[in-house]
């Protein structure tokens, strides 16, 4: 060895002791700060964008579904008349046109023609065979974002409140086939929310519901009737279709205030002598498209691409906040942890609800958005949990649309509680700890994200804060024990150097005098 590597064991032996305590103390330190650092969560990307690619060149895309009997499908799909015709820019014309109002034979004889057919083609099948048969894994956001395009004229059922029907008079082309009327229904089905109906279209009105008023002859359409009643419907997905929300200008269709509704053809709505499942029970359902498509271990989405998250979301919090807090405490999981949520096993438990209980340690007001504003939910909450089981101090997301008395949201704070949601992904996210390489950004990291109604305060007497141990008692000792070590050094240093300084004033003091002044010649 050579230079001044070679030279280190040299200088070590030639520093001073005062100088190697100093040393000690800053290793001791040093190790510290090590281990605090080999506590961190496993190793993960610092920024998602210089993550590795896992996502295979060609993705399978949908999850899959069931196939429809042939004997219910519509024929024969491709024809002009459903998906239109090439024209001379490149494009395509006729057809059915999304986003408009369903056309007349003079508007759109393409469209037309194909409302004939669905209409006929569902008034062939009874209501229990089409119910019997239609798929259930799909939500009014489905049929709404361009997604629709591929369940156009699958047969597709809802459970729902419907909330408003009319009469109306059937088209030329029906009355020619015998049918004089078609009945147009408005449906929110269970789980969404009242500004999220579907549009059902059926032919028949069930025989054990009141019957509609009459609706004169020189009338298109008989006025709305309001309804409060639980039925079962199924349908063939025809288009999206414009209606005017309650303060839009019903005239006129270009005032910005009109909303989208799925618009479905079938035969009939079956009432239903009680809610749905669906309506009731605290668990979710976990075979819907959207929640199949939400990305794990990955930023919250915001874009239009991946709106399903975005829809997964908002079905969550709704659901949830149909529910009071105990009534979701004491159906949930207590027997999971941090690990559980944040490894690879928790697949197992997507969408369940679990409590937690810790320290709170932030808490503060988040963005709500359109879809739960309309709901009636007006305000989100965005906490951080540490749970008490974690010694690690790893906090939990959770998500809340109810905050209990006396909590004010705080980006600092220390409160006991306990939390009870639906583990709905691996959250990844931007904390504030810098990045050592480039302190000017910050560490991407990951936590369990879970969504709920409130929080319950608890009494901390009651549970043993693992969680905050780190940070509660093992760093106060280590801190403290460094400060003895440091103090010690320093004292010792200078009882040294006091020590050096009366050696050397005697050593000068000999040094100048004549060591012959006492000798006689």
């Amino acid at each position: 060895m050579s230079g001044w590597l070679a030279s280190f064991p040299i200088r070590l032996c030639c520093v001073r002791p005062a100088s190697r305590l100093g040393l000690f103390a800053t290793g001791m330190l040093f190790a510290v700060m090590t281990v605090g650092s080999l506590t961190a969560q496993p190793p993960h990307p610092d920024n998602p964008a210089e993550a590795v690619d896992d996502r295979p060149p060609l993705p399978s895309g949908e999850p899959k579904r069931l196939i429809l009997a042939a004997k219910y499908r519509i024929p024969n799909q491709d024809r002009a008349i459903f998906a239109g015709r090439p024209d001379k820019y490149g494009g395509r014309t006729g057809g059915i046109q999304d986003d408009e109002p369903v056309a007349s034979e003079k508007q759109n004889p393409d469209e037309y023609n194909a409302w004939t057919e669905v209409v006929s083609h569902a008034n062939q099948f009874s209501a229990e065979e089409l119910e019997r048969y239609a798929a259930r894994d799909l939500t009014p956001d489905d049929l709404t974002y361009p997604s629709r395009k591929l369940f156009r004229l699958d047969l597709i059922g809802f459970d729902g409140r419907l909330v408003k029907v009319r009469r109306v008079r059937a088209t030329k082309s029906l009355e020619e086939t015998g049918l004089t009327e078609v009945f147009e229904g408005w449906i929110v089905p269970a789980g969404e929310s009242p500004a999220t109906p579907i549009c059902a279209v059926f032919t028949t009105w069930p025989a054990d519901v009141p019957a509609l008023p009459e609706r004169a002859a020189s009338q298109n359409t008989s006025p709305f009737v309001e309804m409060d009643r639980w039925v079962s419907f199924a349908g063939y997905s025809f288009k999206t279709m414009p209606y005017p929300s309650p303060e839009a200008d019903a005239t006129n269709a270009s005032d910005g205030k009109w909303s989208k509704a799925p618009l479905l053809v079938g035969r009939s709505v079956t009432p239903l002598a009680k809610p749905p499942a669906e309506a009731t029970q605290i668990a979710l359902r976990t075979d819907l498209r959207i929640f199949k498509l939400i990305r794990d271990s990955a930023p919250m989405s915001r874009s239009q691409d991946s709106w399903e998250e975005a829809a997964a979301w908002n079905r969550v919090v709704l659901h949830a906040h149909r529910f009071t807090t105990e009534e979701l405490e004491a159906k949930s999981r207590k027997d999971l942890t941090f690990a559980d949520l944040f490894t690879e096993t928790r697949s197992d438990y997507k969408l369940q609800l679990v409590t937690f209980e810790g320290r709170l340690i932030r808490l503060k007001k988040a963005e709500s958005n359109k879809r739960l504003i309309e709901a009636g939910i007006s305000d989100v909450y965005e906490g951080w949990l540490v749970p008490k089981a974690e010694p690690r101090g790893h906090p939990i997301c959770i998500i809340l649309t109810d905050i209990p008395s006396g909590l004010e949201p705080k980006p600092l704070m220390s409160k006991w509680v306990s939390f009870t949601g639906y583990s709905f992904k691996l959250l990844l996210y931007e904390s504030g700890e810098p990045r050592p390489d480039e302190p000017a950004k910050n560490v991407w990291k990951k936590a369990p994200l879970l969504i709920g109604r409130s929080i319950v305060l608890r009494d901390e007497e009651n549970g043993v804060d693992v969680g905050s141990r780190w940070t509660n008692e093992f760093l106060p000792a280590v801190l403290c024990g460094l400060f003895v070590i440091v103090a010690a050094g320093l004292a010792l240093g200078w009882l040294f150097r006091k020590g050096d300084r009366r050696a050397k004033e005697e050593i000068d003091a000999f040094r100048h005098q004549n060591p012959f002044r006492d000798r006689t010649l």
